[in-house]
């Protein structure tokens, strides 16, 4: 139980650094991950329930 806390947590984590690093990438080079994005909005909302 607590693995899989600190693992979700962890999870969580890495989505919150990929979100702030595509947004500064799109930012400076107009770039965005549209598929990586959305792939991350799908594991946040699995996450969420």
């Amino acid at each position: 139980e607590i693995a899989e806390r600190f693992k979700s947590r962890a999870v969580t984590d890495l989505v919150r650094k990929l979100d702030e690093i595509e947004k500064r990438l799109a930012k400076n080079f107009s770039i965005t991950f549209h598929g990586l994005s959305k792939r991350m909005n799908e594991s946040r909302f699995i996450l969420m329930k």
